[in-house]
């Protein structure tokens, strides 16, 4: 599938000029009416390094990693072009991110007027508009930093937390045949009372039943001499009285 073409505002060679100029590189109005192939390369290298830092020092380090694996004892022959082609690699991811899907070798190698102010165009363009979204990336850092931040700390608590519970649930383990005594124990007092409360309730009604023996005792013995009385013969001096 054909990759979508994008437009970017093309800029005239004064714009670049001053651009560039901005950046620290030392151009001129003439080397963009005929590029050659040095300017073209340093250009874009500059490019590159202003959005993600990369240039040819930080390239050394890949390009003797690479040379080494070689096995060629003359592997200086070979530096150059391995150089180059690492320049390359970075100018051409760059060209894709800055919608340039086209980009080639023959852009460093061959370089035509139209075509390179295009390529400066577009790479111009995309630079000022990361530098001007710079801030609100920043903002993200920072957000996200301090998100990262919290996510630690609540790490953190969380790991002293779950430190804690174990903790508990080994002493809990450790309590836990006093804990069974304890138990047993209670319930044996739980026992206990209920089997005294139901002695104190016989007594209660044992006592309760003497109490009304009692009552009934002394109201028979209340209404005996009452008895007694009645049964009793009256006295002769009481007759006397009768016959008089």
């Amino acid at each position: 599938m054909e990759k979508k073409q994008y437009w970017f505002p093309s800029m005239d060679p004064g714009e670049i000029v001053l651009s560039l100029q901005a950046w620290g590189l030392q151009v001129n109005a003439q080397q963009l009416v005929k590029p050659t192939s040095d300017f073209v390369a340093r250009v874009y290298t500059a490019c590159v390094e202003q959005v993600s830092g990369i240039n040819e020092e930080t390239l050394e380090g890949p390009l003797e990693a690479a040379l080494a694996s070689l096995d060629e004892p003359n592997t200086d022959i070979y530096a150059g072009s391995l150089a180059m082609n690492l320049l390359i690699y970075h100018i051409t991811r760059f060209a894709n991110v800055a919608k340039i899907h086209d980009f080639s070798a023959k852009d460093i190698y061959f370089p035509e007027r139209e075509r390179t102010r295009s390529i400066l165009s577009a790479f111009i363009n995309f630079i000022k508009f990361t530098e001007q979204c710079q801030g609100f990336v920043n903002g993200l850092r920072e957000k996200s930093a301090a998100r990262v931040g919290e996510r630690e700390q609540v790490s953190r608590e969380l790991a002293e937390v779950r430190q804690r519970i174990a903790m508990i649930k080994a002493q809990r383990a450790e309590d836990e045949p006093l804990c069974e005594d304890l138990r047993a124990e209670n319930a044996a007092i739980t026992a206990h009372l209920i089997a005294t409360k139901e002695i104190q309730g016989t007594l209660l009604k044992d006592i309760e039943a003497l109490k009304a023996e009692k009552m009934a005792v002394l109201q028979r013995k209340a209404r005996r001499p009452l008895v007694s009385l009645s049964l009793y013969p009256e006295s002769d001096d009481g007759n006397a009285n009768r016959k008089a």
